[in-house]
């Protein structure tokens, strides 16, 4: 009786904002996911493509969508199910896929899909909070690559720490005090194989003093060039606000704090 939950569309990778204008009056945004179509035939292929929402309009009653720190977003669960249901439906032997079961695995990744108005293109790499979705693995990864940025031990957290820090058993209580946040960028150049990473931020966030501390900003040389360090930092300041506000300061974070040894290159933006 509420009607429809979702209306997905498959849409060309890199479309121009001529080509889908339409589809933008029409209240469309585009998830920022990698999503593959299933197989039109038994033995055919899978077809990599963009998939857009309808966000909620006038045209066709589907609810907005909620926000956090001002990104729409969707949860993921909507999506993954979804997508299963279609690819069971087409051609369940085809689920054996590796851009199937890559697909699978990225939307599990992360519990809210942002979603972008026009211009749509192509996102190379998918930021994770390892707070939200914890992952040993790319944790203890994104360490080494940290060891070979700060070789100096004193520099370092001490990886056992952030074990304990994301340790569901210990969490909670540790949570009573601080938070500590592990942004990592991802990048997926095989169906096969495990993710790239790009580089990484740490951030905690002091529950007292109701302020954050931007610990350790690490860019790989793959992805330089790329503003990544800009978008890092920029999620970081949402994630410290949304935090601040889910521990009931409405008003947000006090201050951000940031650790460097090169105050000088730091600019004001």
């Amino acid at each position: 009786l509420s009607g429809v939950g979702a209306i997905f569309t498959n849409v060309l990778p890199d479309p121009s904002l001529g080509e889908h204008e339409w589809m933008n009056k029409l209240d469309f945004v585009k998830i920022e996911c990698d999503y593959v179509s299933p197989p039109l035939t038994p033995n055919g292929h899978s077809t990599p493509f963009m998939v857009a929402i309808l966000s909620g309009s006038n045209h066709i009653p589907v609810p907005k969508l909620p926000e956090e720190s001002g990104v729409p977003y969707i949860p993921s669960i909507l999506l993954l199910d979804f997508v299963r249901d279609q690819w069971s439906c087409r051609f369940p032997a085809n689920e054996s896929e590796g851009e199937y079961r890559l697909m699978l695995e990225k939307l599990e990744l992360s519990e809210r899909l942002a979603v972008h108005g026009l211009p749509w293109g192509s996102e190379k790499w998918q930021l994770v909070d390892l707070f939200e979705d914890y992952d040993e693995d790319l944790l203890r990864r994104f360490y080494t690559m940290l060891e070979q940025n700060f070789p100096l031990p004193e520099e370092r957290e001490p990886l056992v720490n952030w074990l304990n820090l994301h340790n569901i058993e210990k969490k909670p209580s540790v949570m009573f005090a601080w938070e500590t946040h592990v942004i990592i960028p991802l990048c997926w150049t095989s169906p096969y194989g495990p993710p790239t990473i790009g580089g990484g931020l740490v951030f905690e966030y002091h529950v007292k003093t109701n302020t954050g501390l931007i610990a350790y900003l690490v860019v790989d040389k793959i992805c330089r060039g790329q503003g990544m360090a800009r978008k890092l930092v920029e999620r970081a300041v949402q994630l410290l606000d949304s935090t601040a506000k889910r521990r009931g300061q409405l008003a947000g974070c006090n201050a951000i704090f940031l650790e460097t040894n090169s105050a000088s290159k730091v600019t004001p933006q």
